[in-house]
């Protein structure tokens, strides 16, 4: 459970677009990040949402203080999943 007012939170891979911005929307003190391999956000988002187009096997550019990352089913697609997910702890 995230709780109820996190402040940063990484959502990986996410072939759904709109759902870095429906957190945006949910936590509007938190600041969301969507990373994703190719460039598919929209011109608009909330100002807590920001996206980086980046691989998420190389080393991140993000902030390592998050309270939540979410991966969904992209692990399957991973060289390295326990690499990526002990990114995600640290």
């Amino acid at each position: 459970m995230v709780g109820q007012a996190p402040h940063a939170c990484h959502k990986e891979g996410d072939i759904r677009v709109n759902q870095p911005m429906l957190v945006g929307d949910t936590f509007p003190s938190a600041r969301v990040i969507g990373v994703d391999l190719s460039r598919i956000q929209p011109v608009w988002l909330p100002p807590n949402v920001e996206f980086f187009v980046d691989d998420i096997e190389d080393e991140w550019m993000q902030p390592s203080d998050l309270d939540y990352v979410h991966l969904r089913v992209v692990c399957a697609t991973l060289k390295d999943p326990r690499r990526v997910l002990a990114k995600a702890f640290r």
